[in-house]
């Protein structure tokens, strides 16, 4: 029996007022007390995200199927030119992870 929650459309929403790249996507695994890392944000290591805008990925997530989690992003916001602010996070609240389901995150 497979313990991973499928096809879970994860979306990145900037409500701050600036750029920002998320460098950093976790959610919590209860039952392990501990977050797992998923690799989503390709070669750069980074996504960024315009004001206002939403970014979405789908992916299999291991360990929380139908089990309680809660997504953490680290994130720092452009200040201007090639500067970026210091690392920054945003969670969501505990909910049930179930397959084929769709969670947002607001970065703000």
């Amino acid at each position: 029996m497979s313990d991973t929650a499928k096809n879970v459309t994860i979306k990145f929403h900037n409500a701050t007022p600036d750029e920002i790249k998320v460098t950093k996507f976790e959610y919590y695994d209860y039952d392990a007390a501990t977050y797992r890392t998923e690799n989503l944000l390709g070669v750069d290591g980074f996504k960024k995200i315009e004001h206002g805008a939403t970014w979405s990925t789908t992916r299999d997530l291991e360990h929380i199927k139908d089990d309680k989690t809660k997504f953490k992003v680290h994130w720092q916001k452009h200040i201007g030119g090639t500067s970026w602010g210091s690392d920054q996070h945003s969670y969501t609240d505990d909910f049930t992870c179930h397959s084929d389901s769709s969670h947002t995150v607001d970065i703000a």
